[in-house]
C-alpha cells in the first residue's frame, strides 16, 4: 500500500494582513511528482517554505513522513535531514568549491567522514554530468551546470522529498530540458518532488498531478489533462487563457 509523506491540514500563514496560505489541506503518496502552478503571489513558494520548515505556519498542521511539524521545532532537523530544497537562484556558497558545496551538509548533517563525503559527492557528479566540475566555483558555472550542483548538494543528504522553487525559471531552453529531465530522473529512484513552476510545459513533462494556487488557496488538483487540457474550474481557465495567449 502507498502511504502519504506529506500531509497538510488547513494550514495557514499570513504575514501582516496578507494571507499567503488560507486553509490549504492536500496529501501527497510517497513517489508522486506535484507540479504547483498560479499567478505570482498565489502562495506557491509560501507553502514549499513551509513544508521545510523555513517559515511558521500560524495554524493548522504539516506531517512529514508522519513526523508532525509544529511551531516548537523540536523535529525541524529531522524533517530537515529527509528534505531537501533546490531554490530559484541557486544558493550555492560562493566560496566553496562545487565539491565543497555538494560535501559540506554531509559532514554537518549526516555526519559522514570527508571520504565518505567526496565519494558520495565525486558519484552525484557523475551521475548528474558535472564530473569535470568538481573543482570549479559557482561563478564559473553556467546556470543550467549551476542548477545541476545544487539538485546534487539536496540529494547529498539522501532526501525523501524534493522541493523545487521555480528551479527552471532563470534557464534557457537547452538548461530547461537537462533540469526536466534530471527531476525525471529522481522520479525514478522513488524521490516524492513538489516542483514551483511558471513554465506549464515543465508540468506536463514532469506532473503526475497538478495542484493550481491562487491567493493562498487551492483551487483545483488533479492529472494533468484535467487541470491543463481540460479544466473544469473557472479561475483554472482564466488563468490559462492569459499565459497561452
Amino acid at each position: 500500500m502507498i502511504r502519504d509523506i506529506i500531509s497538510c491540514q488547513n494550514v495557514c500563514r499570513s504575514f501582516g494582513e496578507q494571507k499567503a496560505l488560507d486553509d490549504v489541506s492536500f496529501k501527497v503518496q510517497k513517489g508522486e511528482k506535484i507540479v504547483i502552478v498560479g499567478p505570482s503571489g498565489a502562495g506557491k513558494s509560501t507553502l514549499l517554505r513551509c513544508i521545510n520548515a523555513l517559515e511558521d505556519i500560524d495554524s493548522g498542521s504539516i506531517a512529514i513522513d508522519e513526523v508532525v511539524l509544529d511551531r516548537t521545532h523540536k523535529d525541524i532537523a529531522k524533517v530537515r535531514s529527509e528534505v531537501g530544497f533546490v531554490f530559484q537562484h541557486f544558493h550555492l556558497f560562493p566560496h566553496l568549491s562545487v565539491l565543497g558545496n555538494i560535501t559540506l551538509a554531509q559532514r554537518v548533517v549526516r555526519k559522514r567522514s570527508p571520504d565518505e563525503s567526496d565519494t558520495f559527492a565525486t558519484e552525484l557528479l557523475e551521475r548528474f554530468g558535472l564530473t569535470g566540475k568538481a573543482q570549479s566555483y559557482p561563478s564559473e558555472l553556467s546556470g543550467g551546470q549551476s542548477q545541476r550542483a545544487a539538485i546534487c548538494r539536496a540529494m547529498a543528504l539522501n532526501p525523501k522529498i524534493l522541493l523545487f522553487d521555480e528551479a527552471t525559471s532563470a534557464l534557457d531552453p537547452e538548461s530547461m530540458s537537462d533540469v526536466v529531465e534530471v527531476m525525471n530522473f529522481l522520479a525514478k529512484d522513488g524521490i516524492t518532488l513538489l516542483i514551483v513552476t511558471h513554465e506549464l510545459s515543465v508540468a506536463r513533462q514532469v506532473a503526475d498531478r497538478v495542484m493550481f494556487m491562487d491567493e493562498g488557496r487551492i483551487e483545483a488538483i488533479g492529472p494533468v489533462d484535467e487541470i491543463l487540457v481540460n479544466p473544469q474550474n473557472q479561475r483554472v481557465k482564466d488563468f490559462l487563457a492569459k499565459v497561452l495567449a
